[in-house]
């Protein structure tokens, strides 16, 4: 029974350490095919949902920076005219700063 628990955790510590790197290449997958308004899609944010909460409860970074060491972060730039933008946050923003920043999973509720 203790090997099994042990064995276990080692699983969810070793899935919490890589899985920026799973989530990266399969939301481009994902983008590459075309299904970002997909059932896998949705199917995919869900489970980063589930993902993001276990490593928040039992992980908290500290096996990642043992297994993987500090990773740097990446940033994708989208341009957009100002009539393509429905959200009224982000335009005030605009007004403003003149520019504005967002997590683009958090914007695919």
């Amino acid at each position: 029974m203790i090997v099994e628990l042990a064995l276990l955790l080692a699983g969810l510590a070793v899935a919490c350490a890589i899985w920026d790197l799973v989530r990266d290449h399969v939301r481009d997958w994902l983008h590459e095919q075309g299904l970002e308004k997909s059932a896998f899609m949705d199917a995919f944010v869900l489970f980063e949902r589930l993902m993001n909460g276990i490593v928040r409860l039992t992980y908290h970074g500290r096996v990642k920076r043992w297994l993987v060491g500090p990773r740097a972060a990446e940033t994708r730039t989208v341009t957009l005219e100002r009539h393509q933008i429905d959200d009224q946050d982000v335009l005030r923003e605009l007004d403003r700063q003149g520019s504005s920043t967002r997590d683009v999973l958090a914007l695919m509720d």
